[in-house]
């Protein structure tokens, strides 16, 4: 079995959060670390990464300047 390392950016991301994380949780083939990088959501975003809190093994959310 492999170790497999997840990043997660998101910004605003409630629509497509949780698929996001189901499809990277079902996966079972792989030790995984979920790494999720969160600009400091203004939507419910952060809500639902709580929900996933025990799978989640690192969530940054904080304030940035946009993807570059």
């Amino acid at each position: 079995m492999s170790f497999l390392s997840i990043i997660i950016p998101s910004f605003n991301s409630e629509k497509f959060i949780t698929e996001t994380l189901d499809s990277v949780c079902i996966k079972t083939d792989h030790q995984i670390e979920i790494i999720v990088v969160d600009a400091a959501s203004k939507d419910n975003t952060l809500n639902i990464l709580d929900k996933y809190k025990e799978r989640i093994d690192v969530l940054i959310s904080e304030p940035d300047k946009g993807q570059a």
